[in-house]
């Protein structure tokens, strides 16, 4: 029931990416290993991240919660794929709400040093955005993290904030920068060329990011480590 077959994908694997509930239950209910993992390192969680079905009833096996923060190569939890797979906002809801209670650890780092507030952002979630933030605001509360571990302005390993991202992708939404915006994040922060999420949204052209950025008090003329200028950045457009 546990043999593999190429890239190490069993049964089990094979089931939940094909999202049968019944046979994923019979599998686990004969044996079958919900800690083997892909060649790509990625276990069940993070194969049924996208339907909330499978994730109620694996959320239901004892022993289960041992898995949802088991990160794949690029150290990615099944949190991570939640916030960036493409579901319905309703669906998203319900799926964080089971990893969530399944002890899902929302400070986790990936590889690259990128937070899920990184990938939420840089994939527009803007239900992913709230729930961290909400999470933030529950630890300040408490008085519980210290190590402010759920850092709004926390960066990865370029430099780049989640506020950042989102400003230079130009698919995102205003509202999901927005959000980040009215709860103070760092709108004058630099990367390690010096690039500003002001800088960044005058290279995508997003014009109704620009406005807010400014609003929110970003430096105009600030610089970037190579001399170029939000400014410049849009008159080359």
């Amino acid at each position: 029931i546990n043999a593999k077959a190429h890239d190490d994908i069993t049964v089990l694997h094979e089931a939940v990416r094909n999202n049968h509930v019944d046979c994923v239950k019979l599998l686990l209910e004969h044996g079958a290993d919900m800690f083997a993992t892909t060649t790509g390192g990625k276990n069940i969680f993070h194969l049924m991240a996208e339907n909330s079905a499978l994730l109620a009833a694996m959320t239901a096996v004892p022993d289960a919660a041992a898995t949802v923060n088991e990160q794949d190569m690029d150290g990615w939890t099944a949190l991570f794929h939640a916030a960036a797979t493409p579901l319905k906002e309703e669906t998203r809801g319900r799926i964080l709400t089971l990893l969530h209670e399944a002890g899902a650890d929302w400070s986790h780092r990936s590889l690259s040093g990128q937070t899920v507030l990184h990938v939420a952002a840089a994939h527009g979630r803007e239900r992913v955005v709230e729930e961290y933030l909400l999470r933030r605001r529950v630890n300040a509360l408490l008085d519980c993290d210290e190590d402010d571990s759920l850092a709004l302005d926390a960066c990865d390993q370029s430099g780049s904030t989640a506020l950042m991202l989102a400003c230079q992708i130009p698919p995102v939404p205003l509202r999901v920068i927005q959000v980040m915006v009215a709860n103070k994040a760092d709108v004058n922060a630099g990367n390690h060329v010096g690039q500003t999420p002001l800088l960044m949204a005058s290279r995508a052209g997003k014009e109704d990011v620009l406005l807010l950025l400014h609003t929110a008090g970003a430096q105009v003329n600030s610089l970037c480590d190579w001399g170029s200028s939000a400014l410049w950045w849009s008159r080359q457009r």
